[in-house]
């Protein structure tokens, strides 16, 4: 293990522990021959983190059989072989956005999205598309639809249905309950079928617990409707239920939600995805131990987890409120708090990607909570991502296969893989590393 990452991980453990050394949380609760409230949230941050770090290891890593052999079967000695992880299959994403952005900024974005991400969030928001009910304008997601994919981002759209606010319905719908059935059903048909197998996920409903004009009008079962209309649409596209204020440690909301997707789940309603954001309550810092009990909650659904939307601010003139941490959102604690809450998600078994809501400080939509700051200087946050997805989750091994074959431990994705023979011949070639597969890479040269 290398020094960086003991530092990490020394690091992580001592801020889950809001500012007290391990060894002083046992030593109380110990010595004084109790464990008072304090002693086991101390005690609940550490098993926490320690239980995401070994999940890490267990659930985001697997092994495979690198075999060199001739044209003729023989395993080929003393090879030197260099294995590269090229993508996560982690969904490593960001709200994926050009509007509002100047030439020379586009070109940054273009340079630094990805740079981090293998995933992006496209804004299809119905007032967006379709300020007026005759015309449907898909070109205002044009641009970066066509740019992700020719970056190999595998791409959401977001949201089909959003009852609530003024973005998800536009004023002309329908106060009919017919009539707004029926706009609803050409809106999803439209966007999922249009997007057929480009944009592979989708937000099909957006914040329910709100409730809005399509439970008002048509009553809940619209719920089911939508996400049937978007399974008919494309059978292959993974289906999102999406809700906030889901992991604060006073959530009010987070038992409501999973007793909705409970009830949902029972009446088959075809959704995939647990879709919960991480922005609410906006200035709190997000206790591990709460963020994890939530999670294995809502693993008890049996579906995969979506951290959908991340924010953290670095506004020094703000407060961190609620939680376990206390200060300012200055830039060192934006920091940390994408460490902590990125390594406590990716060693849960049930997640599967995580969002950031903005890349860039220019239009954040909470001061100061994007990656890139005002000059488009990559902030320290930044770089802490860059480090945990480009090095300390990232497979990189160089060997010499002294025997035929050599057993690689890797994080999930694709690889390549170069063979250099004793007279400097190379091949190249790639693979991919699966869960749940046999995973057994030749390379004949």
């Amino acid at each position: 293990m290398s020094k960086s990452l003991i530092k990490r991980r020394e690091f992580l453990a001592a801020a889950m522990l809001g500012g007290a050394g391990l060894a002083s949380a046992c030593s109380q609760a110990s010595s004084a021959g109790r464990r008072n409230v304090e002693v086991e949230k101390l005690l609940a941050r550490r098993d926490a983190f320690e239980n995401a770090m070994k999940g890490i290891g267990r659930h985001r890593q697997g092994e495979a059989i690198v075999r060199v052999a001739d044209r003729g079967g023989a395993p080929v000695k003393d090879a030197r072989v260099t294995i590269n992880q090229l993508s996560h299959d982690f969904r490593f994403g960001c709200e994926l956005s050009f509007r509002g952005l100047r030439p020379e900024n586009l070109a940054i974005y273009q340079e630094r999205f990805p740079q981090l991400f293998n995933y992006g969030t496209v804004g299809v928001y119905w007032s967006l598309i379709q300020s007026v009910p005759s015309v449907a304008d898909w070109d205002q997601v044009r641009a970066e639809t066509e740019w992700g994919l020719s970056q190999g981002l595998r791409l959401k759209g977001h949201p089909l249905v959003w009852g609530a606010q003024k973005a998800g319905t536009p004023r002309w719908l329908p106060q009919s309950k017919a009539g707004l059935e029926a706009a609803m059903r050409q809106r999803i048909r439209d966007a999922v079928t249009r997007f057929r197998g480009r944009m592979t996920t989708w937000d099909v409903v957006n914040e329910p617990l709100d409730g809005g004009l399509f439970e008002e009008v048509i009553g809940s079962s619209y719920l089911k409707q939508a996400f049937q209309l978007a399974r008919e649409a494309d059978p292959q596209a993974q289906l999102v239920m999406n809700e906030y204020g889901i992991l604060g440690a006073d959530s009010k909301r987070r038992q409501p939600y999973f007793d909705l997707l409970q009830k949902l789940g029972a009446e088959e309603v075809p959704f995939d995805v647990v879709g919960i954001q991480a922005h609410e309550p906006r200035g709190e810092w997000f206790d591990p131990a709460v963020v994890t009990s939530a999670l294995d909650q809502f693993a008890r659904l049996g579906k995969k987890i979506h951290i959908t939307e991340f924010t953290a601010q670095s506004d020094p003139t703000a407060a961190v409120t609620g939680g376990y941490r206390q200060g300012r959102w200055e830039r060192k604690k934006q920091e940390e708090y994408f460490r902590e809450f990125y390594t406590i998600c990716f060693g849960h078994p049930q997640v599967e990607a995580i969002t950031v809501w903005g890349l860039d400080d220019e239009r954040a939509w909470v001061r100061n909570c994007g990656l890139l700051d005002d000059n488009w200087q990559p902030k320290p946050a930044w770089q802490a991502l860059r480090e945990l997805i480009s090095h300390d989750w990232h497979t990189m091994h160089e060997v010499r296969v002294r025997a035929g074959s050599y057993r690689l431990r890797g994080f999930y994705g694709n690889y390549e893989v170069k063979v250099t023979l004793e007279d400097e011949t190379e091949v190249k070639r790639q693979f991919a590393l699966r869960q749940c597969e046999r995973n057994e890479w030749l390379i004949e040269v």
